[in-house]
Parts: C-alpha cells; structure tokens; sequence
C-alpha cells in the first residue's frame, strides 16, 4: 500500500497516482454520508486514484456490495473526479456499474478517501448514490440514518431486509394477526410505494410527500395478478444462435401530496430529460442499471411500459413510446425525467411505469450463484430535494435480478421464486 499524508487530493496536483490494496489495509470510501466498505480482489486495488489532467480525476473502487450512483441535477463544475464503482462476487464475476462526477476536492486520510464530505458538512452536489451489502443490505433504509420507528437495528441489517425494503407499516389491532416479516404477502402491500390508496390498509413509516422514488420488483403471476414482488421478472430465451435475458422492474415517483390517487395507477412520464422550462415544484429523477459483465453483454435495447406484458419475449419492447439502445460505449439503462407543475396547473407530479431491458447472454467458465445477483436498477431523486426532505426513504429505491428460478438473496428464500 502506498502511503499519503492526509490531505486534500486537487486534480492534476499533489498526486498522480496511487492504489489501495485492501489485502494490506482495511481502506473504506465515504461518498455523501456513506461509509463503505471495500473488497480485495486477487491482483487488483481495492482502490485506485488516477489524474488525468488537471481538471481532471478518476477514482475507481471494488466496493465489497452493490454501490449505485448517478448525477441528478444541473451539471457540477469543471473541476471533477469520476467515480467508477466495481464490484467482484465470490465466483470472480465482474460487475459494472455507471460512473458519476464530482468537484474537488476529494480527501483521504486515516485509509478513507473521502467524495462530497467535508468537516463543515455536504457541499450542495448532483452526486448521489445508493449503496448496498454484500446480500443487498441497507446500513439504514432511511436517508437521514433516523429510527423512524424504533425497527432498525444495524446488526439485523440482513435478517430484517425485508422490512428494510419497504415504507410501510401493516395495520394493527387486537383482532390482527402479528405480521410476518420473514415473509411478506406482496399482494397486501401497497402496490405503489409512494402513495398509500384509499384501498391500501397500514400506513407509511415516514412521510414522502416532498417527492417519492421507488424501483421495485413483481411476481408476475397469482391468483390476483401480478403484484409488487422482492425481484425482478426474469426470462431468458434463444433468439437466433445467441441467447437473450430478459428483466423487468417498476418505477413510482411522485412530487408533492398525492390526493386520492389510486395507487396502481401507470402513466409514463410526459417527456423524458431534464427540461424543467415553464414548471414549479419540479424534482428531477433518474434510473440507471448495473449488470455482471461475466455473464451479460453491454448490448442490448431498453424501453418503458405502461402496463406489464404477459410474457417476456423478443417483441416486449413493441410499440413502446420510449425506448433505447445499450452499446460499449453506452452500456446503462439512462432514463431522466422531471414531475412538476405549471403555473396553469398542468404537468405532472406522479408517473409509475416498467422497465424492461434485454441484454445477451455471453456466458463464462463459471455460472453466478443461484443467491447471487446479475442485474440491479436504482432510481435516484435529485440530490437538492432530499436536503429538503424529499425520498426520506431510500429501502426501496433498489432492485437486483437473479438467474431464472433463483429465489433471491439466501435471506429472501421465504419469497416467492421467480417465476
């Protein structure tokens, strides 16, 4: 490991390159109020910092669980890091994941290097990430860390994931049966994660009427329907000589109280980007995804759905109002869009939609763990509003995808398996 004096780290100054072993040291990385924790693959830094200018640095980090960022917001300054996340799973496959920006400077000290945390407290940023176990665990499901109601403890991080996932309280009295968290019925649950219908019983654990953002996954079958599951829908089918996997999750996002509003009501965005001219009260949102690259291919087509198709196939993006292209060169799933009002009471303050991307499956000497993941999705609110109070729960904003008929993460194996 190479040794730096504490300091603040400026593009193009001080240092030009320097790598972490984590084999050698027990470094973390701090981004926003993230303390995470590292890994050490064979042959590889735990952390590496190069200069490429002097405007101009990237940071890349195998982080020991799933670390998602995006930059939501009006652009940073010039002077930027790149943070480039990485992650390796126990059979050595590789995940990838978008990179983000930040401006300078950045810290290291005391084996932490430190992104958008300074000792006067968080600079006003568009960085925002949703960092995650090893299993898919939240440190906290809350994004102020707060006991919303006295449930969390950071050593049932796992055991309680379920509970961590979701914003919701079941209804209580003396004629209800204790709720059964190793187990959840999806059907019960609010299907919309930010709005509590007037059909929907229980209550929200901590309020989201500044502004809401939910990925969230589906059992596509049942006597009821599909409803909101722990997973994504997977599906994987031969298309050619290659063959295709197929993933599905769901996105709800709101701004403001929303006022009887049925809550498995779809309507996409009315535009997507990031043009906020002419609305009020506006918060801007964005989905990104990750991928094991072992296994996956960067190619692939992406869209929206107003509604969830019967059956995954070659043709599930047909016809979709907005759809788009993965390449090596733009391997992620990159959706923006704003929900906000006009001063003639238009626009829009709530959308809830799917999501399905397909990708190629390439294959590998070794095939994922059926526990292990080789897809998640994250949506993101922009970084502004939660200083405000907005996305005050962060448990659902997170969604993985396994291999056809995995359960889940070890814990999750009381959930229903995918179809």
């Amino acid at each position: 490991m190479l040794s730096v004096t504490p300091r603040s780290i400026l593009a193009g100054a001080l240092l030009s390159v320097f790598s972490i072993s984590a084999a050698t040291a027990a470094p973390s990385l701090t981004v926003n109020q993230d303390n995470i924790a590292l890994q050490a693959p064979v042959g590889k830094p735990a952390l590496r910092y190069q200069a490429d200018g002097p405007s101009s640095a990237r940071l890349t980090a195998y982080t020991d669980g799933y670390l998602l960022c995006a930059n939501v917001g009006s652009p940073v300054a010039s002077s930027i890091v790149h943070l480039v996340p990485r992650h390796e799973t126990a059979n050595q496959h590789q995940w990838t994941f978008p990179s983000a920006v930040d401006a300078f400077p950045v810290t290291y000290r005391g084996e932490t290097f430190t992104i958008n945390r300074q000792p006067a407290g968080l600079r006003a940023s568009t960085l925002t990430c949703n960092p995650l176990g090893p299993q898919g665990e939240w440190t906290s499901p809350f994004m102020d860390s707060i006991f919303a109601d006295g449930f969390w403890n950071g050593t049932e991080a796992v055991a309680n994931n379920y509970r961590n996932m979701l914003n919701w309280n079941p209804p209580s009295g003396s004629l209800m049966p204790p709720y059964d968290w190793s187990n959840p019925l999806w059907g019960q649950l609010p299907q919309d994660p930010c709005v509590l219908g007037g059909n929907d019983a229980g209550s929200m654990r901590v309020d989201e009427s500044v502004a809401c953002g939910a990925a969230t996954g589906i059992v596509p079958a049942g006597i009821a329907g599909a409803t909101r599951g722990p997973i994504m829908w997977i599906e994987s089918l031969p298309v050619g000589v290659a063959l295709k996997l197929t993933y599905v999750f769901r996105v709800d996002a709101s701004v403001g109280t929303q006022v009887n509003r049925p809550s498995n009501f779809f309507e996409l965005p009315q535009q997507l980007g990031d043009n906020v001219a002419g609305l009020q009260n506006f918060t801007m949102f964005a989905v990104r995804d990750a991928f094991d690259e072992t296994l996956l291919s960067s190619a692939g087509d992406w869209c929206t759905l107003a509604q969830l198709p019967s059956t995954l196939d070659a043709n599930v993006c047909n016809g979709a109002i907005y759809s788009g292209t993965l390449s090596s060169a733009s391997p992620f799933v990159d959706i923006d869009f704003v929900l906000g009002t006009t001063p003639d009471g238009g626009g829009s303050t709530h959308a809830s939609f799917y999501v399905a991307v397909t990708r190629t499956v390439v294959g590998g000497q070794t095939q994922p763990a059926p526990n292990t993941p080789i897809v998640a999705a994250s949506v993101f609110v922009e970084p502004t509003v939660v200083a405000e109070g907005g996305n005050r729960f962060r448990g659902d904003d997170v969604i993985f995808g396994f291999v056809p008929g995995s359960p889940g993460f070890p814990w999750m194996k009381g959930g229903p398996a995918n179809p």
